[in-house]
């Protein structure tokens, strides 16, 4: 997952404790020049794919983390996108080439 994401134009990981820090089924990533709830929007509407598009309660952090990634303008948040147990590669792929869509 988080190798895709580092591959897809516009997007940059979003991290308290660096990129290279190990992870749980949580990753969270700047949409340079895009707002996160349409992004989030049309993943859901075009491709069925639920993500979270915020600032998560955390507003301070947050603002913190999309200055850090280079998008501090973006007022809309990060992407959160969240897996688990049964996230299979194929649903990983769909939303990397979705993801390239916006």
């Amino acid at each position: 997952m988080r190798d895709g994401l580092r591959r897809t134009p516009g997007l940059t990981e979003a991290s308290l404790f660096g990129v290279h820090s190990e992870r749980v089924g949580i990753v969270s990533v700047a949409l340079n020049g895009r707002d996160p709830s349409e992004v989030a929007t049309r993943l859901a509407d075009d491709h069925g794919i639920g993500v979270r598009a915020g600032k998560f309660c955390a507003h301070p952090l947050v603002r913190r983390l999309t200055a850090e990634a280079g998008n501090a303008g973006c007022e809309g948040g990060l992407l959160r996108i969240s897996f688990g147990l049964g996230t299979t590669e194929d649903d990983i792929d769909c939303l990397l080439t979705a993801l390239t869509d916006y």
